[in-house]
């Protein structure tokens, strides 16, 4: 299994836009809204199924949590 970044990711995205006429025909044909796929090259949303399908790849989440420690009060 090879991993990627989303910034990869995004670099794909990109030189498939590079052979297109524009934002809006590549989302037509992916079969998304172009204000997503729009969010999708600005990081405001993560590429979801449909974008990853016509990319060859495949998207797992990973969720972390954190946690703050605080002083206890008395």
């Amino acid at each position: 299994m090879f991993r990627m970044t989303q910034d990869e990711v995004l670099r794909i995205i990109q030189n498939h836009l590079a052979g297109v006429a524009s934002l809006r025909s590549l989302a037509r044909k992916w079969g998304v809204s172009a204000a997503y796929l729009s969010d999708v090259l600005r990081k405001k949303r993560y590429p979801g199924k449909k974008i990853l399908k016509h990319l060859g790849l495949v998207g797992h989440v990973r969720r972390v949590h954190t946690f703050e420690a605080r002083r206890a009060e008395k």
